[in-house]
């Protein structure tokens, strides 16, 4: 039988310095203890911008939690100072998804707020490429118990007849639970389709559409008797999601 040869592994290590590299958001500096939650976008004049969460007095995930601002002109080689655009008092305002609108430039950021009055989706937006935001506004469609989701474009109206978005989450104000799938076919100003994907306890989830351009899949926490039981992905189309009113 013919020895095995082995190969040793080899690691290769360049101490050439990355081409461009800075410290945005530093611990302890402009009145945050922590910084957390990266959030990166470009907008279509190719402004960089970078969001993230400003902890006041401490890293826990709850408490005083701004959103804040820097922004490049030059593909990230110098940026401006940092700016805060969202806060609330002692409310946590967090978790920024930052979304460009190819077609106008308009750039939508959702984001949570917890311990706040209501149980729903927390969105604002900017139409001067990132210069300022509108007051934010809760979406009372999206219903939720204080949790991540999942968001994701299905198709453009250039090329598949309509604008398709994709949203998931726990769709209860009570606890984690009841999954859903939601349709949106004005750019997230509406949302017209759902379907339930569990029932029962459900958490963190994300959307993905593959290579087919027809498949959605939903990869999410869900369970019996809690949403920590399993991580499922499910796998659908445009016409089981809409009950047969829409299809590819």
């Amino acid at each position: 039988m013919r020895d095995k040869l082995a190969y040793p592994t080899v690691c290769v290590y360049d101490s050439r310095p990355f081409a461009s590299e800075k410290a945005l958001f530093i611990a302890g500096k402009d009145g945050y203890h922590t910084y957390r939650i990266p959030a990166l976008a470009v907008t279509t004049r190719g402004t960089v911008l970078a969001f993230c969460e400003g902890r006041k007095h401490s890293s826990s995930d709850a408490g005083n939690i701004d959103i804040v601002l820097r922004r490049s002109h030059d593909h990230g080689l110098t940026w401006t100072e940092p700016e805060v655009i969202i806060a609330d008092g002692d409310m946590t305002c967090g978790n920024p998804c930052p979304v460009v609108d190819a077609s106008d430039g308009t750039i939508w950021l959702p984001f949570c707020k917890n311990l706040g009055e209501g149980h729903e989706r927390v969105v604002t937006r900017s139409s001067d490429g990132g210069l300022t935001f509108a007051p934010p506004e809760w979406d009372t469609t999206l219903v939720e118990p204080v949790c991540q989701a999942g968001l994701v474009r299905f198709t453009h109206a250039a090329t598949h007849g309509r604008d398709r978005i994709l949203f998931s989450n726990p769709a209860s104000a009570a606890k984690r639970e009841r999954m859903t799938i939601r349709l949106s076919y004005d750019e997230g100003r509406t949302w017209p389709l759902f379907r339930i994907l569990h029932a029962g306890p459900a958490a963190y989830s994300d959307l993905a559409t593959a290579q087919d351009e027809k498949t959605i899949l939903c990869l999410y926490e869900r369970g019996i008797s809690h949403p920590y039981e399993t991580i499922t992905c499910a796998a659908f189309d445009l016409k089981w999601l809409s009950g047969g009113q829409d299809a590819l």
